[in-house]
This record gives structure tokens, sequence and C-alpha cells, in this order.
């Protein structure tokens, strides 16, 4: 007697997104269960937001040999970077704390915008003395709900491009190491795909003119394509600024 097979079911992908306390920042992680399992942490609050509350779930994800598939960093404030910052940073202590293995970060930097900026000159003595005194002032201080204040440079030593290049991390990859913006199709583990819905190149466009005004107004008129140079002077000029009708935003806006 002949029986008819039935068509195996397909098993859906659970996907959960968590949403940790950041103050008036943002972080979540985003996972996906089933046989092509993923997680995705976009921003990360503050230090304290990490250390309390994600650093928990990152713990028991490193436990079941499981990575972070994606890390994105949505723009450049406090309350959003300052949690990546300490990733990142304990991810350099290896021998203290359980690293956890970091596959891809989306952060749009100075090195996405220095092509179009760079005007080749050479830095005098005091444009660098000035670059080395913003540096010096780190992050702007950011206030938490609880009233606590954190400084996320002066204290953590790095702007987070500078930790993803000392880290050897993969950075915008999806889009081949150029600025993550609208158009850009990143598929993670087969299992999820995302398309990228902002920013636009001429918001991109609008951050340069920034950047290089904003350079100049504090003295310095060398655009330098030099990453080692600007790449912390760049996140941390962005951080103290609230621009009227100019985003300095990198992915998210």
């Amino acid at each position: 007697m002949e029986t008819e097979s039935k068509p195996e079911q397909a098993r859906l992908m659970t996907i959960t997104i968590r949403m940790f306390p950041a103050g008036n920042g943002d972080s979540f992680l985003v996972t996906g269960s089933q046989d092509n399992a993923f997680a995705i942490l976009i921003d990360g609050g503050y230090s304290a937001t990490f250390r309390e509350h994600i650093h928990p779930h990152l713990k028991t994800l490193s436990s079941y040999e499981c990575a972070l598939d994606l890390v994105v960093a949505t723009h450049i404030d406090a309350d959003h970077i300052s949690g990546l910052i300490s990733l990142l940073r304990q991810n350099e202590i290896a021998d203290l704390l359980t690293p956890i293995p970091i596959r891809n970060i989306w952060h749009n930097g100075f090195r996405h915008l220095a092509e179009a900026s760079a005007d080749g000159q050479e830095l005098t003595r005091a444009e660098s003395e000035i670059l080395l005194e913003i540096k010096r002032k780190g992050f702007a201080k950011a206030t938490e709900a609880s009233g606590a204040k954190e400084e996320i440079s002066a204290h953590q030593g790095s702007s987070l491009g500078k930790l993803i290049v000392e880290g050897g991390y993969p950075w915008n990859d999806a889009a081949a190491g150029r600025a993550i913006q609208a158009g850009v199709l990143h598929t993670i583990r087969d299992a999820a795909q995302i398309e990228v819905i902002g920013p636009f190149d001429s918001r991109l466009a609008e951050l340069r003119r920034w950047w290089i005004r904003e350079l100049r107004s504090l003295g310095v008129s060398a655009i330098s394509s030099d990453a080692a140079t600007y790449s912390d002077v760049f996140e941390f000029i962005c951080s103290h600024e609230r621009i009227a009708g100019v985003s300095v935003r990198g992915i998210a806006r």
C-alpha cells in the first residue's frame, strides 16, 4: 500500500529583541533561534548599561560559543557608544574576562569621510596642538537618568574607531569598508537580511561639510586623511556638537 509523504513543516525562527535600560540612550540585543542562530547588538547605552545589563547576556552567549554577528553604532553620542567602548575594552583583557567574538562592526567614523575631505596639507605645530587639546578633552560629559556623570574618553582612553582598529575587527565590511548608508544589504548566517534605509549620501556630504567647517572654526585648516590623527578628534567633536539643521549622527539618521 502506498502512503503519501507529508512535506516537512518549515521551522520558523524566533527573533527576540531585548531593550536594555540606557537612561536617555539606546541599546538593543537582537537574537535569532533555530539552526542559524545569530546575535546583533545595536548601540551600547552608557558604560553602566554594558556593565549591569549587556555584559551578563554576552557572557551567556559566549558560554554557548556564540558570537556577536554584528555590532552597530548608530551615532556618536555618549548614551549610545559608551557601552560599546566598554565592550571593546573588555575584549582586550581576555585574561581577566571572557571575550565574545565580534564578526562585524558598523560605525561611520572619520575614515569614511576622509576620502572626500582630505586636502593633503601638512599640519602646522599650532594645528597639531589644537587637535591634541581636543583629544585631551575627550567625549562630551553625559548625564544619565540617575544624574551620575561619566566621561567616556579621558578615563577610557580611546575613540570607538581607534578601538576597532586596535582590535582588528571587520569594519563596515557590508559596504566594502566604506560608509554604511541607504541601499546596503547584509545577510547574516543565511538567516536574516538587513536593509539599510539611511543615511543617504547627501546626508553624509552634509556631515563632511560640517566637519571641515568645524575644524576651520577651531583654527585647523589642513584636512589630512591621517586616520591615526583624526579618528579620535572626529568622534570627540561630534559628541560636543548639536548643530541646528545638520545631524552629525552616523548611520541611523
